[in-house]
């Protein structure tokens, strides 16, 4: 049952995010792979369900941190532009979390170039996430470390710091992420 499948692979990229925070990166790696092998196969059957596609990006977006941190900052580029690309194509109706899911993609390729040495492309591509950003009343840990990323590398940069530091009043711990 492919609802079931979709679950399946939601539950284990929800886990795959929470071993990385965790810094638990060869358990994170498994679970990624587990969830991105059922949603790449659900995928594979029907492009156009709008949660299979969320499930794509998902799995771009966790292939890029994980290649990030293994040092193949290739690997992690070409998987944050999937990401970019898979979340334009899906059919969001949340526009705030269609800006924010545009915004992680836009973070990664930065840090992706950053890493590769090249700080313009990363500064480029941070400006261009933060300018997708909708500025929304409820905003989480994640929507606060996309706001602030872009930020730390701006003359505004005081505005990230307090942005970052107010998070841990919140119970919220970006530097892990």
């Amino acid at each position: 049952n492919t609802t079931w499948q979709g679950a399946a692979a939601g539950i284990h990229l929800d886990l795959a995010q929470n071993l990385l925070w965790l810094r638990q990166t060869s358990a994170a790696t498994l679970e990624a792979k587990a969830g991105c092998g059922i949603a790449t196969r659900l995928s594979a059957r029907d492009p156009t369900v709008a949660r299979w596609q969320s499930l794509v990006t998902r799995c771009s977006l966790l292939r890029s941190k994980l290649a990030m941190i293994a040092g193949a900052t290739s690997i992690a580029l070409g998987s944050a532009q999937e990401a970019l690309r898979s979340v334009r194509r899906e059919t969001i109706s949340d526009p705030i979390s269609r800006s924010f899911a545009i915004a992680s993609a836009y973070r990664l390729i930065g840090e992706s170039y950053r890493k590769a040495g090249d700080e313009a492309l990363a500064r480029q591509a941070w400006e261009e996430g933060y300018s997708q950003i909708l500025r929304s009343a409820l905003e989480g840990p994640r929507e606060i470390l996309e706001r602030a990323t872009p930020l730390r590398y701006r003359p505004r940069s005081v505005d990230a710091r307090e942005l970052s530091d107010s998070t841990p009043a919140n119970g919220y711990n970006l530097r892990g992420q």
